[in-house]
């Protein structure tokens, strides 16, 4: 009898201790935000990049200088202090600032530092992210840069789906945005974190190989928007645009969007609609946004564009970066 209660003890007390070590372990893995990494290899961009999962934002792009992505997970040098002699612009976008297809200082934000010498232009573009991820990584980043300008580059042809089918915002009844509960990547994390890191090690992959699949055309395949799109779409849109502007005013700086026409609208006597852009367009408008649209300039352009995967060429950064110093009042 007394053996047995010895053993039951011995092992409610081991019970314990693999429990509390199992709950130290689960809330250190949520405190330091430990996330499943992934190689990506991005189109035309000749090395892998590493993301994380975030739950906030969906993903990031990890630090590696190497890689020319730099401690924010941009593909930029390191931000540094703030010169006062120098008008900081802050670029934030899709994989269109980012620049896949030329090297990091070809890219249109690069373009435009050299071609107004008094301006610092630092480029947040984000392969994959769309209109409601570029307001939370201004949210986040913007107010410790100090920006004197954003330009915010926008692609209708697939940026109003990404508002959809990404799922971070929704429109509550009086107007208002606000985050929604859950998300593709919320929905994928397993409720005990800590069990990633078993998977991985016993399979070398941190979720279910059904769930990175799923994930993967979520998080980083275009989709063209359906024409015409919703109106719960737009009004998401406007919700989200009303959010930059806020952001853009709390800061003090003025806000340029530059509206980016597709490949398909570029070609010669194309009949692809422009009323995506448009519809765009009209919102900002309606926002007193100063809008550069340049849909009318780049049709009948297509050698401004790749025909690999359809992003701007050389040349298309350099047309882009022209049409911003040429039309942007705030800059010197």
């Amino acid at each position: 009898m007394a053996s047995s209660r010895s053993l039951i003890r011995s092992l409610s007390y081991w019970s314990f201790v693999a429990l509390l070590c199992g709950l130290v372990t689960e809330v250190s893995v949520r405190v330091w935000g430990l996330m499943p990494p992934y190689d990506l290899q991005a189109q035309g961009i000749q090395y892998p990049l590493t993301f994380a999962l975030d739950p906030n934002i969906l993903y990031r792009f990890l630090p590696n200088p190497q890689r020319a992505i730099n401690r924010l997970g941009f593909r930029d040098a390191d931000f540094g202090a703030k010169d006062p002699s120098r008008q900081r612009v802050v670029v934030v976008g899709d994989s269109f600032p980012m620049g896949l297809f030329v090297a990091p200082n070809e890219t249109f934000p690069k373009r435009l530092q050299a071609l107004v010498p008094k301006s610092e232009v630092l480029n947040l573009g984000v392969q994959g992210y769309g209109p409601d991820q570029e307001l939370i990584a201004l949210s986040v980043c913007a107010p410790s840069l100090r920006p004197d300008v954003i330009v915010w580059s926008l692609f209708p042809s697939n940026d109003l789906n990404d508002l959809i089918k990404n799922r971070l915002f929704e429109v509550a009844s009086d107007g208002s945005l606000r985050r929604t509960t859950s998300n593709p990547v919320t929905e994928a994390l397993p409720m005990l974190r800590t069990s990633m890191l078993v998977r991985f090690f016993l399979t070398g992959r941190f979720l279910k190989p059904e769930v990175e699949e799923a994930l993967q055309p979520v998080l980083f395949t275009d989709h063209e928007a359906p024409q015409p799109v919703t109106p719960k779409t737009m009004e998401i849109m406007s919700a989200v645009v009303r959010h930059v502007k806020q952001l853009a005013h709390s800061l003090r700086a003025p806000l340029i969007a530059l509206i980016i026409p597709s490949y398909e609208q570029a070609q010669p006597n194309s009949s692809v609609s422009q009323s995506l852009n448009d519809d765009s367009a009209a919102i900002l408008a309606n926002e007193g946004i100063e809008t550069i649209n340049l849909s009318r300039r780049f049709q009948n352009h297509p050698e401004l564009y790749t025909e690999e995967e359809h992003h701007l060429s050389r040349a298309g950064h350099v047309a882009v970066a022209e049409a911003l110093a040429r039309a942007t009042p705030f800059l010197p």
